[in-house]
Parts: structure tokens; sequence; C-alpha cells
């Protein structure tokens, strides 16, 4: 596929995008953006993009999550908009895809999904197996002793603190998804596979309905 391609990865705390022109690493830029993607991400594009060079992004690949809600839409939002300047194509890849993973193409992710649940994930040659599964603490704990048994490597984009409450050793440092390794997992599919991604709409993915609270009040009341 010709032209240059952009990676974009807000779907944590931790946030990345990298440029390729020609096939060839061209750049990144990373940053930590916590819950204020939506006002962080347009300088580093800007940086990124003004990049000395003609440039022409025929492809955009958004990490789609788990995650960050706000942080998926808003660059989805922005390949969205690049893309009608430059024609070019977006597609979302699943951001566990992108986690280091040690150079390691085999192996489970899980992360804190909220509400004592915890999404677990299998990826074979880094991609994803099945749909991305719940479990309860009590089963995850369970289920780690065996994982490891049987010689899986498990990783969790989160902070050790959180997964310290499944007596999870694997690993002492949270494996942050990375836009560069996104564009690396894009690149290694052959021209069948992306043709097929190319075909579904890109969107964030969800491992459980959204969770909505009652307001406190109605929208119409008038605060004392």
């Amino acid at each position: 596929m010709e032209g240059d391609l952009l990676t974009i990865e807000t779907s944590g705390s931790h946030a990345s995008m990298a440029l390729w022109k020609g096939g060839q690493f061209s750049g990144e830029r990373s940053w930590t953006a916590e819950r204020h993607h939506s006002s962080s991400i347009f300088p580093h594009l800007k940086t990124l993009l003004g990049m000395p060079g003609e440039l022409r992004i025929s492809t955009i690949v958004v990490g789609a999550g788990p995650g960050s809600y706000g942080g998926i839409r808003v660059a989805l939002a922005a390949a969205d908009g690049i893309s009608l300047i430059h024609g070019s194509r977006v597609v979302s890849l699943c951001s566990w895809e992108a986690i280091p993973a040690e150079g390691k193409s085999d192996y489970r992710v899980i992360s804190d999904a909220r509400r004592n649940g915890w999404a677990v994930a299998t990826f074979r040659n880094r991609r994803l197996q099945g749909e991305i599964a719940i479990m309860d603490t009590e089963e995850l704990k369970l289920a780690l002793p065996g994982w490891r048994s049987q010689g899986e490597t498990v990783y969790s984009p989160e902070d050790p603190d959180v997964t310290a409450t499944l007596d999870f050793p694997d690993s002492s440092s949270a494996q942050i998804p990375s836009a560069r390794i996104l564009g690396e997992a894009w690149f290694n599919r052959n021209d069948q596979e992306r043709v097929a991604l190319l075909e579904h709409a890109p969107a964030p993915i969800y491992v459980r309905p959204p969770h909505i609270t009652a307001a406190k009040r109605p929208a119409w009341a008038t605060r004392q």
C-alpha cells in the first residue's frame, strides 16, 4: 500500500503517535495525557505532521482500546479530520496489539474493567483471538496460575499497584501500548488482511456496555 502512514495511540494516560514516510519510520511523539487527550493531542500532531518533507498520508491507524473512552474518541475524530485533507483511509486495531510484549507474539493481556471486573484477551501472532472476555477478580486469580503453568505470558497495561490485588508478578511495570508498535502491527499484516480491516468502520472497542449514572439534579435545575 503506497503513501505515508500515521498511527495514533491514546487508549491510556500515556499517549503516542508515529509517522512513516514511504514505508520508512520518520518520527514519533509521546506524552502523558491523563484525562486531557482532547487538548494535548493537537500540539503533537502539529509538530509531527509539520516535519520537513512532502507528506501524503494514505492510511491512519488508530488504537481502538480497550481503554479511555475520551482518548480513543478524540483520536478517531482527529484521524477523520486529517483524512479529509489527505484522502486517507482510517482503520482501527486493538491497542493491545501495540504493547511491547518483549518481542513475543503469543501472550495474554489483562486490564481493569472496573466494577470488580477484568478484561482478558488472548493474542496469537499478535492477533486478537475471539472476543475480549470479562472475568471477576476471584475468577482471574484462579486462572492466572494455570496460564503460567502452561507457559503463557501475561501482560497488563495497568500500573503495578492496580494489578497488585491479583498477586500478579508477571510484570513489574505496565506494558504501555505504543503508536510505533501499532504501526509495526499494521505493516506485519498482508494485503488481504489490510483490505479486510479497511472494510470495517473504525470504532472503539468496548468490553462492556457503558455505565450510566443518574444526575444528582435535573438538567434544568439551577445551582444553589
